[in-house]
């Protein structure tokens, strides 16, 4: 059974977690697990399966927007189903909220480039639809995929600018 369980500084699964994130995530990309677990309306929750830990996903909950700020699974688990399933977990979490995730944005030209795809893929499979709202942050471009509604640049940048 896949389960979410929050994660705080004293948790078991911390240290799983950010393994995990030095791998699935470029030096870039990340941001400090203080901040993940400190921040006002921030969740970091460890993805369980019968009790094993299996991934996990951080997400920025303010107004009535959802962000998924990184989602990783472990390598040995992908392509099991347990990514949608930990998804629809967090849509169960979070009812009537519009759910937000930013993937790097689609690039021929990036050495990831299929791995972006991929990703995308994914996340349209859940159920995920391009907003039209991209942005640049530490060198990378991304885009904004939502679910349970779309969200407008403005709304974006609203939800960033009061955090």
């Amino acid at each position: 059974m896949l389960t979410l369980k929050s994660v705080d500084f004293d948790s078991p699964e911390l240290s799983a977690l950010a393994a995990l994130m030095e791998r699935a995530f470029p030096a870039n990309e990340r941001m400090p697990m203080n901040v993940l677990l400190s921040r006002e309306g921030s969740e970091m929750l460890a993805i369980l399966e019968d009790g094993a830990f299996r991934g996990f996903i951080s997400l920025l909950t303010r107004m009535d927007i959802c962000h998924i700020l990184f989602f990783a699974m472990e390598e040995d688990c992908r392509g099991r189903g347990l990514g949608t399933a930990a998804l629809e977990l967090v849509r169960e979490r979070k009812p009537g909220l519009r759910l937000i995730a930013d993937l790097e944005a689609p690039d021929s030209a990036a050495p990831n480039a299929e791995q972006r795809l991929s990703r995308r893929r994914f996340y349209e499979r859940c159920g995920y639809e391009d907003t039209g709202v991209t942005y640049r942050w530490r060198g990378e471009h991304y885009a904004i995929l939502s679910s349970g509604g779309r969200v407008t640049d403005e709304e974006f940048w609203r939800f960033w600018n009061e955090w």
